[in-house]
């Protein structure tokens, strides 16, 4: 317990992000399917169909050039990281869908780690380092962060951007 106290005491961050990782990797674990339309068909979805080489839902052009379909969604830009990451998986022959999306969840855990940091370090910056360990824990176990954080929502995906900035 000294050890902990010490530990707590001198590298409160460390600990803060341990105990971020063991709650987000429990919901990468227990987290399997979607929690709302947008973080499975808009994302996943597409970027698989981009990898089998159809159009979801007819909104790509055809090889007319005609759109049948408007766009609907979210960036092409999240969309395209994900069809880089199917394509290297099929590459690596990782073709079972269950697979593939427990590495998915795993990379989005270890990504909101960047949240739990840039807050704990925003706080100790603009307070005090006893107000950033309160926020710092509070973002690592809240308990809808963990559980969101592994899932595949733009939104969520675009705040470590937003609090670097």
């Amino acid at each position: 317990m000294k050890s902990f106290t010490r530990i707590w005491n001198n590298k409160p961050l460390r600990v803060i992000i341990l105990i971020a990782l063991v709650l987000r990797l429990v919901a990468v674990i227990f987290s399997q399917g979607y929690i709302v339309h947008d973080d499975h068909f808009n994302v996943i979805e597409t970027a698989q169909a981009w990898v089998d080489g159809t159009t979801y839902e007819n909104w790509l052009p055809d090889e007319s050039g005609e759109v049948k379909a408007e766009p609907k969604g979210i960036s092409f830009t999240y969309v395209g990281i994900h069809y880089m990451l199917f394509k290297g998986f099929e590459a690596l022959g990782i073709m079972n869908a269950s697979s593939k999306m427990l590495i998915i969840r795993f990379l989005h855990a270890l990504f909101s780690l960047l949240v739990v940091n840039y807050a704990y370090r925003i706080t100790h910056l603009i307070s005090n380092k006893d107000l950033a360990r309160y926020v710092g824990l509070l973002i690592a176990t809240f308990w809808i962060i963990p559980f969101v954080s592994v899932h595949n929502m733009a939104e969520f995906f675009a705040v470590p951007f937003l609090m670097l900035a």
